[in-house]
């Protein structure tokens, strides 16, 4: 299916979390915390006006369009550019023909499927939107921004997913270098070196509608201890 939601936001308001470690802000703060939403909610809808580098578009070249001739008021198709007229594009897709903007051509990510938003060649809202899709039909529901977590709900058990094994992956590792690829179990990981190395209380935002998995999320958050160290002062740096 070469469709992709038209709005980031509208994705996670039906089954994504975002999880990012708030740093020195202690679970107390409520205002701290509150500020921290805030900004997440603001990071994601800046997805929406967010700059998208302009593109070279040429015929029988493979874009992402927002259309309603071809996909419907609210997704992204995958199209095959027919011709170029000026600021004119006329695409080809599901068996339709439209004339769009050429603006509102977007370029398709030429590799596969990134575990971090941000290694994407081209950044935009279909691409993000279908890197995540190709991710969550492998089971890897989890994706990066940066140091945020995006995890969609697959309402079903994913075997291999959590427990013991999981977990030692991401002990001492950075975010980026857990051999799990991304995981809730990673920002854990993330929020205690850095309690640790600060000595300071550490907050992680967990923001979803219902039915997202927060709940589930906050589980494997505080799995008892992301990091059983018998040593008193555990490694503050990880790798």
């Amino acid at each position: 299916m070469d469709l992709a939601v038209n709005s980031f936001e509208t994705v996670i308001a039906h089954a994504h979390c975002l999880l990012a470690p708030v740093p020195g802000c202690a679970l107390t703060q409520n205002t701290k915390l509150l500020v921290a939403c805030e900004l997440v909610v603001a990071l994601v809808r800046d997805c929406d006006r967010m700059a998208v580098p302009r593109i070279r578009i040429k015929p029988d070249q493979d874009v992402w369009v927002e259309s309603a001739y071809l996909a419907g008021a609210s997704v992204y198709a995958k199209a095959k550019v027919v011709s170029v007229d000026g600021s004119s594009v006329q695409v080809q897709a599901r068996g339709a023909n439209a004339t769009v903007p050429r603006a509102d051509c977007y370029a398709v990510h030429p590799g596969d499927a990134v575990p971090d938003h941000c290694q994407l060649t081209f950044l935009s809202l279909p691409t993000m939107l279908e890197n995540t899709r190709q991710r969550f039909m492998r089971d890897q529901i989890y994706t990066l921004v940066g140091d945020i977590l995006v995890a969609v709900n697959p309402f079903k058990p994913i075997k291999g997913l959590y427990g013991e094994k999981v977990m030692a992956q991401c002990r001492g590792k950075r975010l980026y270098n857990c051999a799990c690829g991304p995981h809730v179990y990673a920002i854990a990981e993330k929020a205690y070196a850095s309690m640790v190395r600060a000595s300071a209380s550490q907050g992680i935002v967990v923001s979803g509608e219902s039915g997202a998995g927060k709940t589930e999320a906050n589980k494997s958050l505080m799995n008892p201890n992301p990091n059983p160290n018998p040593n008193p002062n555990p490694n503050p740096n990880p790798n």
